[in-house]
């Protein structure tokens, strides 16, 4: 990903290319997608109450949109829209 990526938002690519305890950062366009680093599992709940375990090798993310500010699991959709209060990550 282009250096221009990070800093059009104000992060510094050397800073978010590896992991933040445990969670990866990586801009994309106007969204932000969140992974857990490897040995941490992410525990989220979506809005409609239901909780979502995201690990590593299940290659899903969260996604931060900065049109709406709002977070979502696995896609930008309404029915993925998740209460990022709720997100806990722990090490495996």
């Amino acid at each position: 990903m282009p250096d221009r990526a990070y800093t059009d938002i104000g992060f510094e690519k050397t800073e978010w290319t590896t992991g933040y305890d445990g969670i990866i950062y990586s801009p994309s366009g106007n969204r932000i997608k969140v992974t857990p680093e490897d040995g941490y599992t992410f525990y989220v709940t979506r809005s409609d109450g239901k909780e979502k375990v995201l690990k590593p090798e299940t290659n899903w993310s969260l996604w931060h949109s900065m049109e709406n500010e709002k977070w979502y699991y696995r896609s930008i959709r309404d029915k993925n829209e998740i209460d990022i209060s709720t997100l806990r990550v722990e090490k495996k």
